[in-house]
């Protein structure tokens, strides 16, 4: 008997085993996203005042490493995953991805990419538990002379730092996984080549509810559109490359009053934040 396969037959109808290496290369990916990716680039595109398209470019390098291109064991030739958004867990309206030239690329499925965001989590645990591991090999080695011994705690302090700093990172991509999925795209080329993907959507901005115990009248103008009402663009690709730009668009019938990007950690609510 052979393997069992996951997903949609053809060429993507991976195995467990297959999924297991390829959330090893995304995972490498996903935790090094600073030094593969160098700027994104995201224009928040209003249609009216409940909608709005992003449009949104990432310049990447496709990186050489050793453990991403372990990737080429199961795709075909030429051809690399890329872990290219981290999307909130919503029907996508309207979405389109295109590489440089404008060609269209393919995105994995629903299925797929739940598989593959389980595949890097089981793979960061995996990571995680083999520094620890190495830790505790380390300590033994050093022994009662760990302190005194230069090498030995030298060798310490290092993989302590690794294991600390992996966890940290794994951590991370845990939380970020709980609403959210990594959207992976497959692209020709080779490690080293700088390329640019783009891809769109239609979203829609989260607006503030008033309290309660707000004044009536400014509440009616504000729901009649005569005065401007606090909303949230959430920017999740702020965090995904070491330069972000951002800009709108707006029609002719809308204007921003004011506006402030706000970098929260994780997780952090955005009450409030229309208050300031």
């Amino acid at each position: 008997m052979g393997q069992q396969r996951s997903g949609p037959t053809g060429h993507l109808a991976w195995t467990a085993e297959q999924y297991v290496t390829l959330g090893r290369s995304l995972l490498d990916l996903v935790l090094n996203r600073p030094q593969w990716v160098h700027r994104i680039v995201e224009t928040i595109d209003f249609i009216d005042d409940r909608r709005f398209s992003r449009h949104v470019s990432v310049d990447f390098t496709i990186p050489a490493w050793e453990i991403y291109r372990q990737c080429e064991t199961v795709l075909p030739k030429g051809t690399y995953i890329i872990p290219v958004a981290l999307l909130s867990r919503q029907r996508l309206k309207r979405f389109d991805i295109v590489d440089e030239s404008s060609a269209a690329l393919p995105v994995l499925t629903r299925p797929q990419n739940q598989a593959l965001d389980d595949a890097m989590l089981i793979n960061g645990k995996k990571l995680v538990e083999l520094l620890e591991k190495q830790l505790a090999l380390a300590t033994v080695a050093g022994g009662e002379h760990a302190l005194r011994s230069p090498e030995q705690s030298d060798t310490r302090r290092i993989v302590d730092k690794l294991s600390n700093d992996a966890k940290l990172l794994v951590n991370r991509v845990t939380e970020e996984l709980k609403n959210s999925f990594f959207l992976c795209t497959l692209i020709r080329g080779c490690p080293g080549d700088r390329r640019v993907i783009k891809y769109s959507y239609e979203d829609a901005p989260r607006r503030f509810h008033l309290a309660a115990r707000a004044k009536v009248w400014p509440r009616l103008l504000r729901t009649v559109g005569w005065l401007a009402f606090p909303i949230d663009i959430p920017c999740p690709a702020l965090w995904y490359a070491p330069s972000y730009h951002v800009e709108n668009a707006l029609p002719d019938d809308l204007f921003f009053e004011s506006g402030q990007l706000v970098a929260l950690p994780l997780g952090t609510s955005t009450r409030g934040i229309a208050n300031r």
